[in-house]
């Protein structure tokens, strides 16, 4: 598990996981784990700067490094830092539960062929989440006008993941998701740990998937799959 992208999200990553083995396999079991927890801020400048190989270079080393120390998977505990995901994946010879499938699994079997995509700027113009969806699982994905790509952006980096929550805040997020909705969303997509601080299924008229629960699902399978 590579955490620290920040460190809140990654205690609810750690949580959900842990809860979900337990509640499969009984009291007082737990996920078999190892966390590597990066310093964030330094990662959070080279993206700001762009310096998006750099980061993958980070990646990839705490990959490895996990790798050899035993892991038999790895977790990204960040939808953002999927942006690198596919160099991850050259770098280990494990295999790497990308959050995009456990999302994509989901939807396809719900059949849902176009979905929108909130999150930072880095999920909502990358082509993580687009492309693999599209390509392996045949899913249109949409995502706000560039504007209001860069009013959630700044609302997740400048007040959600420092614990401020405006009513302008939850306006902004039920817009962009209404907007979606009216482009023809089938179903929404929320891409980041910290909008559902202002935007939840009681907000929107789409059925609304949470990345993390159904990401962390995947893991609990894949652990107890292994555990067998």
């Amino acid at each position: 598990m590579i955490g620290g992208l920040g460190w809140p999200s990654t205690v609810e990553y750690y949580t959900k996981l842990n809860t979900l083995v337990e509640r499969e396999r009984g009291t007082f079991h737990s996920a078999p784990l190892l966390l590597f927890s990066l310093e964030f801020a330094p990662i959070l400048r080279l993206q700001g700067a762009g310096r998006w190989q750099e980061v993958g270079d980070m990646m990839c080393d705490t990959a490895s490094r996990l790798e050899k120390a035993g892991a038999q998977g790895l977790i990204l505990c960040s939808n953002t830092m999927h942006t690198v995901a596919d160099r991850i994946e050259d770098a280990v010879g494990i295999p790497l539960l990308h959050v995009a499938d456990a999302v994509a699994s989901v939807l396809a079997a719900q059949g849902v062929k176009r979905a929108g995509l909130l999150g930072t700027r880095y999920t909502m113009e990358g082509s993580f989440y687009s492309t693999r969806l599209e390509e392996r699982f045949d899913i249109e994905v949409l995502t706000p006008e560039k504007k209001e790509r860069d009013r959630i952006n700044s609302i997740i980096y400048n007040q959600l993941a420092k614990g401020i929550i405006t009513d302008a805040s939850k306006e902004v997020a039920r817009d962009a998701a209404a907007g979606l909705e009216e482009r023809g969303a089938q179903a929404l997509i929320v891409g980041c740990t910290e909008l559902p601080m202002v935007l939840s299924q009681n907000d929107v008229g789409l059925p609304l998937f949470e990345t993390l629960p159904l990401h962390m699902q995947a893991a609990a399978d894949f652990i107890l799959d292994k555990e067998e």
